[in-house]
This record gives structure tokens, sequence and C-alpha cells, in this order.
């Protein structure tokens, strides 16, 4: 059996690998062959390149090397100081991006490392005070960014589907399904319109961002854990299993379906709300982990359940931030210009950024604490 399992990661591995040295092929011509190619399309095309590499890497190496292999990391502090160094070097770059060809095909990989850096300081952060073996973490990380990505794409969309066609049936023509599915998908709420001015729309959004998605992804990204019992488990292995299967799908979320807007001075904000998505995705599903390791430990099958339904309303609160402004201010989400001080907009926005970052700053903690204890530093005992 395991045997067969090396085999189909490195045949995946490799099959990986090869469509990202295709895309990244595609990425390198692009601007100079087809001069209408937007910095976005190509932007996209880099991401893909990144991620297939990544993750085709990743497989094909473990499937030989084992995947109880250590690595050294990176210092946080080193992954972090790269990161502001890109955010500034990339808004600088987005200034003179429209109509530079150059400067359109330098800024995808500024792109793809701002959007990367953060989650490998996080997964660093994970690695180093749980000191799991870097092997499995890799096979976690490629997971949640593949197979847990891709499945839960799949039922989102198809649930989409059925809540679009809901919509549409109730809303007429103006609720485009294709709209609805791909504004959800992505958590750009701005194009349905004034959702207040809607209220049967507006519940729609509020099932399907806050309670269909993350059931769905937090199911697809613990779906490992029952192999994990021969993987010589404890609480600080469990937690970064769970939190290299989060940011993996982290990775491939921000680079393929949260595309921020490339503007120098929306750009960089964006990203770091990337960060802090990538922080979420990655402690809810090491949350997962840690509960199905006490219950293991305890004998308590229903730690895991009770793990699951903290991480589902942890991410539900999270993609509730998104359309607090829907909820609160009489306008649209998004970016909205006017010329009058908007005190609710101010308000709404204070709730949805304030409620984010107390969010962001417990599970930050939680991270911390759930590796500080030194009984779990001596994985010679289990931890």
């Amino acid at each position: 059996m395991r045997d067969i399992l090396r085999i189909i990661m490195a045949v995946t591995g490799g099959a990986l690998a090869l469509v990202g040295l295709a895309l990244a092929a595609l990425w390198a011509v692009a601007p100079f062959i087809w001069r209408d190619n937007s910095v976005a399309t190509n932007t996209l095309i880099a991401g893909g390149a990144a991620l297939g590499l990544l993750y085709g890497l990743l497989l094909f190496v473990q499937a030989f090397r084992g995947q109880d292999a250590t690595a050294p990391w990176p210092p946080v502090w080193i992954l972090l100081l790269l990161w502001a160094g890109v955010l500034i070097i990339g808004t600088l770059n987005l200034a003179g991006v429209e109509g530079d060809t150059f400067a359109a095909w330098v800024f995808p990989p500024l792109h793809v490392l701002a959007v990367a850096l953060p989650v490998m300081a996080l997964l660093a952060i994970g690695a180093q005070r749980s000191r799991a073996p870097a092997g499995r973490l890799a096979v976690q990380f490629a997971y949640g960014g593949t197979a847990a990505f891709l499945l839960s794409l799949g039922i989102e969309v198809g649930l989409l589907l059925a809540l679009g066609a809901i919509a549409a049936a109730l809303f007429g023509p103006g609720a485009s399904l294709m709209t609805f599915v791909q504004s959800l998908v992505s958590g750009n709420l701005a194009v349905l319109g004034d959702l207040r001015a809607a209220p049967a729309l507006l519940t729609l959004v509020i099932v399907a961002r806050v309670l269909l998605v993350p059931l769905v992804e937090e199911a697809a990204k613990a779906l490992t854990i029952p192999w994990w019992a021969g993987w010589e488990p404890g609480q600080a292995r469990a937690l970064a299993w769970g939190l290299a299967a989060g940011l993996g799908f982290a990775l491939t979320e921000g680079l393929l379906v949260m595309r921020p807007a490339l503007e120098a001075g929306v750009w960089w904000p964006s990203l770091l709300g990337l960060a802090g998505a990538a922080l979420v995705q990655g402690m809810c599903a090491a949350l997962v982990g840690v509960m199905w390791w006490r219950g293991q430990a305890r004998r308590r099958p229903l730690n895991l359940v009770i793990g699951y339904l903290v991480a589902v309303a942890l991410h539900a609160f999270w993609n509730m931030g998104g359309i607090a402004r829907a909820l609160v201010a009489n306008i649209p989400p998004g970016p909205t210009a006017t010329q009058e001080p908007a005190y609710d907009v101010f308000a709404a926005d204070i709730i949805g950024v304030v409620g984010a970052a107390l969010l962001l700053v417990l599970l930050a903690a939680l991270l911390i604490r759930l590796t500080a204890r030194p009984r779990w530093l001596e994985e010679g005992t289990g931890d």
C-alpha cells in the first residue's frame, strides 16, 4: 500500500510540475508576444505556474525521500522582512505598470511572493515550534493546496449554482447566475449591488458565505485525519499537520481565487487581508487537528466534531466581516467614494475590521500557546 501511495505521489507530482513549467514558460513570453495581454491575466498565469511547481516538486520529492525526513526552516523574521520588501517593490512597480511591458512581466512574480511569504512564515512558526518532521508537513501542505482545494471548490460551485438559480428565479436577469457564483467564491460581493435593498438576496449571500463555505472547506481540509493515527501523532504534530493543510489551501485560494485589484493604493492592503485569511484557514484546520488528538488520547471521538464546529464558527465569523458593510451601512459592499461624511459606512468598516483583527489576535495567540508547552517538545514521548 505504501508503494502504491508513493507511485501516486510521484506521478501526481511530476504532472503538476510539468504543468507548472508550461505555465511558467507562458508567463515568460506572454507580455512580449501578446501586447494586449493584461497584467491581471499574466499574474494569474504566474500564480498557476508557482503552484504547479511548488506542489509538484513537494510531492515528487517526498515520494522518494520519505515523510519522516527533516529540513531546516528559515527564520521567520527573514520571511517577514522579505515580505515587507516585496510589498514596497510591488507597489512601486504597479505605479508604472500600465503600458510598460517590462513592468508587466516583473510584477506577477512579485505578487506570487507577496501572497506566499506570509504563508511560509506561518508554516515555519508551526514547524519550528512543534518540531514536526518536514516530510509529512510537505504532504499535508500539498494536499491542502490541491485535493482539498479542488474538492471544496467543486462542492461549493455546485451548491452555489443551486443558490444562484434560486436568486435568478427570485430577482430575474439582474442577478446573473455566474456573477452570483463568482462573487461568492471570490468573496467580491460588490458586484451584487446593494444587498440591503434585496433582503432575500442578502440572506442567500449569508447562507453561502457564512454557512456553506466554512462547512465545506473545513471538512475538505480534515479528510486526511483517518491516516494520522499511523503517523506517530502527538498534539503538537496534529496541530502542525492541520496548520499545513490549511495554509496550502490558503495559498492556492490566494493566488487563483482571491485576486486583489492591481492598483498601487489598493494592492498592498489587499495582501494584508490575504495574510489574515491564511492565518484563519491554517489555524481553523489546526484546531480540528488538536481536538482530534485530544479525542484520541482521551477516547472521546466527539472532540473531533466539537473541533470541527469550532473551526466552522471561526471561519464563518471571518467571512462575516466581508459583508459587514452590507449589514450595517446602506451601501453595497466594496470601495465606495462619497463627497459627504458617511458615519454609517465608517461604523460598518470599524465593526468588520476590528472584529477581524480581534479574531486574528486570538488565532495567533492560540498558535503560540498550543506550541509552547514544554512537554510537547519531547517528540519521543508522543508530544
